[in-house]
């Protein structure tokens, strides 16, 4: 059985020359990281292994899109996305909205979740820690 956690986002429109060459700096550190194998600071070494299976770019048509469509983490992806506003759009929100599926129709491995991104903090959601509150709570009241 395979499991994928997918999700695609716009990040931001008309980009301008310096974002798109932010974007650009971002996907040559990547490719140096993936092509060295290491860094010297442990945390941007976590920050680029974690981006595995996140794709990211600049588009044709000045988007910054964000996806994964198996095994991208939403967390590296909600980093990415918050250095980008802290940089360049710090009174913006984006929200990345996944979902979490298999290969094989089994109970407890489907679900997805939101998170709501700004320059300064992320709000989580995910839906199975929200049915299982929910239930909780529900069986207090039979």
């Amino acid at each position: 059985m395979n499991c994928y956690t997918q999700f695609s986002v716009l990040v931001a429109e008309q980009l301008s020359a310096e974002e798109r060459a932010w974007i650009k700096v971002q996907e040559a550190e990547r490719e140096s990281f993936w092509a060295t194998g290491f860094d010297e600071d442990p945390e941007l070494q976590q920050f680029w292994a974690d981006l595995e299976g996140v794709e990211f770019e600049a588009t044709e048509n000045d988007e910054f899109v964000i996806s994964s469509e198996e095994g991208g983490s939403q967390d590296a992806a909600a980093a990415l996305v918050t250095e980008f506003l802290a940089d360049h759009r710090p009174q913006e929100l984006v929200v990345i909205e996944w979902a979490n599926t298999a290969s094989k129709l089994r109970p407890g491995n489907h679900g997805g979740g939101i998170a709501v991104i700004s320059a300064k903090e992320t709000a989580w959601f995910d839906s199975a820690k929200w049915a299982e509150e929910t239930a909780a709570r529900l069986r207090t009241t039979l």
